[in-house]
């Protein structure tokens, strides 16, 4: 019996989305430490992460055009360069409203072309029989 390729993808699906999902998630233990390097408040800090779950809320319409337009490895691949160079910019930041733009916007795109929509296409588009396992175990990549 030959090795189907789509059980790789959902493997993929699972890392890309661990990964992405990760560093949205992982926001709370930044807090603290982002109050002391720029020296603004605790409500100045989380307002970015505000900023990063409106941004988020109004691109994945885009992104799933972007998807549909031109497929979900290349919005993928796009999103995940996207997430790293900003997080690269990130560390370089020395100002808060820096930091808002990079993580509030650019992160927050990022993690947004990776999200489960994104994942749940691809999935789709490789599997007919197990396709409710397959979307299970990458979506579990969220929670890991």
């Amino acid at each position: 019996m030959p090795f189907f390729y789509g059980w790789v993808v959902a493997g993929f699906s699972f890392l890309s989305l661990f990964a992405l999902f990760g560093i949205r998630i992982s926001f709370g233990g930044y807090i603290t430490p982002w109050e002391a390097e720029f020296g603004s408040s605790r409500t100045a800090v989380t307002t970015i992460s505000l900023f990063s779950f409106i941004t988020i809320a109004m691109a994945q319409p885009f992104t799933g055009r972007l998807t549909d337009r031109f497929g979900a490895r290349a919005v993928l691949t796009a999103s995940m360069f996207l997430t790293g160079i900003s997080l690269l910019a990130c560390a370089m930041a020395n100002q808060i409203w820096q930091l808002a733009i990079l993580y509030g916007f650019f992160v927050s795109w990022g993690v947004t072309g990776g999200s489960n929509v994104t994942a749940t296409a691809v999935i789709t588009h490789w599997f007919t029989a197990n396709r409710g396992l397959a979307i299970g175990l990458a979506m579990s990549g969220m929670a890991f």
